[in-house]
């Protein structure tokens, strides 16, 4: 167990990466360890997280911070003797999102699926995201100038390569301005969709409900970077679902939607 602890964790991207990195997913690191081990449970409670970012052409870290950060870990176990069909890896977690909003995940590993399938939910109270600039301005290039926004997720999965699903984004008077124009051209990642989008002066959909209307469900889809963790894999996902809702939508993404509606 651990209590009251801090942790500060910051991270330069400014440097290529090893093109032969590969990151497990955490069934494959718990099943790969070279010896027998089984934990029941491990705790940390009431803690604190700080995360910064240094991208490219980055001259200060995108910086985001939890607090009240409580954590729990079941079956941490390799043991086949005591594994069957049913046993999963469980995590839970809580915090406050700058000390502001709590959120709440929780995520599922089967022990015995060979092909990483997992799966995740996830809430949080409204929160003014604003209070996010710390990170947007400095990573994405981007300004919130307004707006509020929830999250409601009652099960996005995933496996070794591809993650899908539905989730919620519920936000009002959301409104986003160029903070660095350069660095949004220059970025080439996941959110370069965005960047594009703001560059070339389009409006996104400022009112997930929009004023008489029904919520619009984001579709989740991202296909997995091995050479990323498996937080990465979760957040990026969870982001894909948050972009469809603001209209933001990949052909895949274009395609699922065309199928549902089809269906109705």
């Amino acid at each position: 167990d651990l209590h009251n602890a801090s942790f500060d964790l910051l991270r330069d991207k400014r440097y290529p990466m090893a093109p032969d990195k590969h990151t497990y997913m955490l069934r494959d690191m718990i099943m790969n360890i070279n010896q027998t081990l089984t934990i029941d449970s491990i705790r940390i409670n009431d803690s604190y997280l700080h995360y910064g970012e240094y991208t490219e052409k980055s001259e200060d870290p995108g910086t985001v911070y939890f607090t009240g950060l409580n954590a729990w870990a079941y079956n941490f176990t390799n043991d086949l003797s005591v594994i069957d069909e049913q046993t999963q890896f469980r995590i839970n977690l809580n915090a406050s999102v700058m000390g502001q909003c709590h959120f709440q995940v929780e995520l599922h590993f089967p022990l015995l699926r060979e092909d990483n399938f997992f799966w995740y939910s996830a809430r949080s109270e409204e929160l003014d995201l604003t209070t996010l600039n710390p990170l947007t301005k400095n990573i994405m290039g981007i300004f919130i100038t307004r707006g509020k926004g929830s999250v409601d997720i009652d099960s996005i999965s995933g496996n070794d390569t591809l993650a899908t699903g539905t989730m919620m984004f519920r936000y009002k008077k959301v409104k986003l301005a160029l903070y660095d124009r350069e660095k949004a051209r220059v970025d080439r990642g996941f959110f370069a969709p965005i960047m594009n989008f703001l560059i070339n002066d389009f409006a996104i959909k400022s009112n997930n409900p929009p004023f008489l209307g029904q919520d619009r469900v984001g579709l989740v889809y991202f296909e997995r970077d091995t050479t990323k963790s498996v937080a990465n894999y979760v957040w990026k996902s969870m982001m894909s679902g948050m972009m469809s809702t603001m209209g933001f939508n990949s052909k895949e993404q274009r395609k699922e939607k065309r199928e549902l509606k089809s269906a109705e």
